[in-house]
């Protein structure tokens, strides 16, 4: 139940020591480990990471384990599907990542955003969040990024005012937007890149659009 979920995410919290959270915020190229406090991460007997998603009502409905270099990521068996970064809904144009982490990315360079678990799921209670609202797709630039972005922006017509898939600029090697915390250029690359197409989504109203940025030199 709620309680019980909320009791073991209270130990997790607990079992997430400074020493190990600045390890995994600064490996991942965050500045700022306290943003895991926030969405409240912890670490399980297993030494997996482990962080909420939520129902639109706000209730716990997941804890989401991640291994403890980040490569893997799981649900709770039998656990009903939730989303993250809720809280960061009514923003002018609502950005929404592919994962968690690229969230708290995007986040950490100035840019509050949501995320689905994975590029595909999204039910139709957290669509239905996004009624008259502007979106911007940000999900990895591989093929799997790219198929959910397109399934989500079908998902999202005739809800969203407006949809733009925003297909990030890569190097080798980099594919989300936690690449541009280490290799892309920071909050001054991903800001521009993001506002470019945030400008864009301001001025369609009901058509969909995809946005391909170039990289820059």
């Amino acid at each position: 139940g709620l309680g019980i979920t909320q009791m073991v995410l209270g130990e997790c919290e607990k079992r997430l020591t400074e020493k190990v959270l600045v390890e995994f915020a600064t490996g991942k190229g965050f500045e700022d480990p306290g943003i895991f406090r926030k969405y409240r991460f912890g670490l399980n007997s297993r030494s997996e990471i482990v962080f909420p998603t939520y129902s639109p009502s706000g209730e716990i409905r997941d804890l989401r384990r991640r291994s403890h270099n980040f490569k893997g990521e799981w649900a709770t068996e039998g656990a009903t599907l939730g989303m993250f970064g809720l809280e960061n809904l009514e923003q002018e144009v609502e950005i929404w990542c592919e994962g968690a982490l690229d969230a708290m990315a995007s986040e950490e360079m100035g840019h509050p955003a949501i995320a689905s678990s994975g590029a595909t799921i999204a039910h139709s209670e957290f669509l239905e969040l996004m009624r008259g609202k502007r979106i911007l797709l940000v999900f990895d630039s591989d093929e799997a990024g790219r198929q959910g972005a397109q399934e989500k922006k079908k998902q999202l017509e005739g809800i969203a005012q407006a949809v733009e898939i925003l297909e990030l600029p890569t190097i080798p090697g980099t594919k989300d937007v936690r690449d541009f915390l280490t290799a892309l250029g920071g909050r001054e690359a991903y800001t521009q890149v993001v506002e470019e197409a945030k400008a864009r989504v301001r001025q369609v109203k009901v058509e969909t659009s995809v946005c391909v940025m170039e990289p820059q030199q």
